[in-house]
């Protein structure tokens, strides 16, 4: 095989080939009919579950529109930060409405009951992440999707499970070493 000189670099190759000529333009037309999208993870907020090298390269997540299904307790969410319109997070769900959730305030804690049509989200990683802790809970209205599929970098390709954030790895075994 005249190809074999290529190696790691030619499967690396093949691989964004194929995505940029099947995946992607088969994204943008699933897009349109059932409400996803892919949205790019940013920083270590999610971390380990999502992003654990981002220096390396970035997490992509594909993502549907939340009119279109159920926020549960445990889901990745997007949104639009309340005190910042332009921008969007990328945060675990873990209080809905009517839920008691504990705020960290400094070394003091206190109890705070998510109000209707509010959720409570925060980063799997605590010390990294803005979120409900620093900004309360977030109205419905600000939501915008809910993740599903790690898509991006291939070897990454997985379910994003609804999961209690400290059994969420996000990384497979052969990973963790890393």
């Amino acid at each position: 095989m005249q190809w074999q000189w290529l190696g790691y670099f030619g499967h690396i190759f093949g691989t964004a080939v194929t995505s940029a000529v099947v995946i992607y333009p088969l994204a943008f037309q699933v897009d349109n009919y059932f409400r996803v999208r892919v949205f790019k993870v940013k920083g270590r907020s999610m971390h380990p579950c999502l992003n654990p090298y981002p220096n390396r390269c970035d997490d992509w997540v594909y993502v549907k529109d939340v009119e279109h299904c159920e926020v549960c307790r445990g889901d990745v969410v997007t949104f639009i930060p309340p005190k910042d319109p332009s921008g969007h997070f990328i945060k675990r769900v873990i209080g809905l409405e009517g839920d008691t959730v504990v705020k960290q305030e400094g070394p003091r804690t206190s109890l705070v009951t998510v109000p209707g049509g509010h959720y409570w989200v925060e980063g799997d990683n605590k010390g990294l992440s803005i979120d409900s802790q620093q900004f309360g809970p977030i109205p419905r209205s600000l939501l915008q999707s809910k993740a599903y599929y790690i898509i991006w970098p291939p070897w990454r390709w997985k379910k994003i499970f609804n999961d209690n954030p400290s059994n969420c790895t996000g990384l497979e075994e052969s990973e963790r070493d890393f």
